[in-house]
């Protein structure tokens, strides 16, 4: 059941989050009945931590899931908490599953429980450059995240471009 615990769905600036397990289609090929219980057990994990610090999941993505959360720190502690009780399971056969997720803020329209436009956009492409146990926020996350604290962490890419990272993050004051 999709929003449960959600009474009212965020609008104005909303935080979106998409996730997808790595090399999921290796997997259901190598192991497919396997699989069939895996990705049920992810669904229940990452649809009750989502809801959990109150999310709303807009639809699952196959093997993944599109949510959407009134304040950038919930979205944030819904994935780390993800990532956290995804590697604490036992998968058995598959081998953990590794979850990609995308994280990015902004307006969007709302229409027949579901969003459109270019924040919905740019959180699917930001989860796509993830590599499975990776949480990518796009640049505005931080400022909106009272309470989460980072250490930012920089470095030169062969190419002289610099990327930018908040390698490690801290909750509370």
């Amino acid at each position: 059941m999709k929003g449960v615990g959600v009474s009212v769905l965020p609008s104005g600036t909303v935080t979106f989050v998409f996730t997808d397990i790595e090399g999921s289609t290796r997997l259901w090929q190598e192991h497919p009945e396997a699989m069939k219980g895996a990705l049920a057990r992810h669904d229940v994990i990452v649809r009750d931590v989502i809801e959990g610090r109150g999310g709303y999941v807009v639809k699952t993505t196959g093997d993944g899931f599109h949510a959407a959360f009134a304040a950038a720190h919930d979205a944030i502690a819904a994935a780390v908490g993800a990532q956290l009780a995804l590697g604490r399971e036992s998968w058995g056969v598959t081998g953990p599953l590794v979850v990609r997720v995308g994280i990015h803020s902004g307006p969007a329209e709302l229409r027949d429980g579901d969003y459109f436009g270019t924040a919905v956009n740019r959180a699917a492409r930001i989860m796509s450059v993830a590599h499975g146990g990776q949480i990518i926020v796009s640049a505005g996350i931080p400022s909106k995240c009272g309470g989460i604290h980072y250490e930012e962490m920089s470095w030169q890419r062969n190419d002289g471009s610099t990327t930018r990272s908040f390698g490690r993050a801290r909750f509370g004051s």
